[in-house]
């Protein structure tokens, strides 16, 4: 406990790509790597903990100089004033191109300046069992962050570079992204953020109680990334109760990525000003089964007629296919209660969109652009719309 490394590491650092660390019934707390990465732990070799605790410690990056303007571009090398060097990543666990396996214990209370509060998984493997990663947070200066060069992602992890994640039963909730100076908050993927790699998300995992500007739940993004969320008919992997300012409550994958659900329940996400209640995908792949987008909710009171999509909203030429699904309950203030799909192909086989409500158009969905729906052995009943399109509204031959 309480220790400090200039660099990397402030408890451990396993720098020998040959070496091997077990801990078991330990504690990792208040320790801290001054100027880099790895507030707990720094790892490039195998590392095996079990039952083990990583809380409190920080990467506060204290030689990262003092910006005075913000358009200035940024130089890492460079000593002025008016640059920003080295971010802190991994304030609880920087794994660079190693193995960890997590069994069990508990990721908590770590605080970095840079991305992935929690851990930061840079070209490794990172597996873990029946792990909680909570209360994880970014901290940035509040000034920075009013342009976006600035904005940091993963409070509870971020996965970079060809790293894998594999997520096996378990707790990601509560990890806080930083705020600006006006209340708003910055960045992306509260829980998580995957960058060019890959996460395999399974068992009675739990994604919850996250705030992001984009991708409250998580954010995938960079070609080539890939998340597989797979739980059980009896055991479901579970996204509720995540919060976007901007888009995308439980999830948002962009740009030729994919996501894979099966038995998957999607539910009480919210997107506060606009677009894709529970998911935003632009130019990504969704594919789904067994899945349940329930209740969640695009948009606010003030309506500024951006809130499209309760809980999809596809553009970009995204697909989404789902398979024994269904869409329920879904609402947004403007148009696509259950789902809305710009330029992006829709297929919906034994799906069911039902008791979704737009206050404008497109009660069920609205498809619009050169989008397509295709509809396989499904229904669509009891949406409601203020306007056109109880079911389904489609501004051209899409159906």
């Amino acid at each position: 406990d309480n220790n400090t490394a200039i660099t990397r590491g402030g408890a451990f650092a396993n720098r020998s790509t040959g070496a091997t660390v077990d801990l078991t019934d330990s504690f990792i707390r208040g320790n801290t790597a001054r100027n880099e990465h790895g507030g707990g732990f720094y790892n490039n070799g195998t590392v095996e903990m079990a039952n083990t605790v990583i809380s409190g410690n920080t990467t506060p990056d204290l030689d990262g100089g003092v910006i005075t303007n913000l358009n200035a571009p940024v130089n890492p090398t460079s000593t002025a004033p008016n640059t920003v060097q080295r971010d802190g990543y991994g304030a609880g666990f920087y794994n660079s191109g190693g193995t960890v396996a997590v069994t069990g214990g508990t990721i908590n209370a770590n605080q970095s300046s840079g991305n992935g509060a929690g851990f930061t998984n840079n070209g490794g493997t990172v597996t873990a069992n029946g792990t909680m990663i909570d209360g994880n947070s970014i901290l940035r200066d509040p000034d920075l962050l009013n342009s976006s060069n600035y904005n940091r992602s993963g409070a509870g992890f971020s996965n970079d570079s060809d790293g894998r994640v594999d997520l096996i039963s378990v707790t990601l909730t509560n990890n806080v992204l930083p705020t600006d100076s006006d209340g708003n908050t910055r960045g992306v993927g509260g829980g998580f953020y995957n960058n060019g790699a890959f996460v395999n998300i399974s068992g009675s995992t739990l994604i919850s109680g996250h705030r992001a500007e984009d991708g409250a739940g998580f954010y995938s993004d960079t070609a080539g990334s890939v998340v597989t969320i797979t739980g059980t008919d009896a055991t479901k992997v579970q996204i509720t109760n995540n919060t976007a300012r901007v888009r995308g409550g439980a999830f948002r994958s962009t740009g030729n990525t994919t996501v894979n659900l099966a038995h998957t329940d999607i539910t009480g996400n919210k997107a506060e000003t606009q677009r894709g209640g529970a998911i935003y995908a632009d130019g990504a792949r969704i594919v789904g089964s067994n899945v349940r987008i329930n209740n969640n909710h695009a948009g606010s009171l003030a309506r500024n007629g951006d809130e499209q999509g309760g809980g999809l909203w596809l553009d970009g030429f995204a697909r989404l296919e789902l398979t024994d699904s269904e869409i329920k309950g879904n609402r947004t203030e403007v148009n696509g209660g259950g789902f809305y799909a710009q330029d992006s192909v829709v297929v919906l086989t034994n799906t069911t969109v039902s008791d979704n409500l737009a206050f404008n158009s497109g009660g069920g969905g609205m498809v619009t652009g050169v989008g397509r729906i295709e509809l396989v052995d499904s229904s669509i009943t009891s949406n409601i719309s203020r306007d056109h399109g109880g079911g389904i509204y489609a501004t051209n031959d899409v159906v």
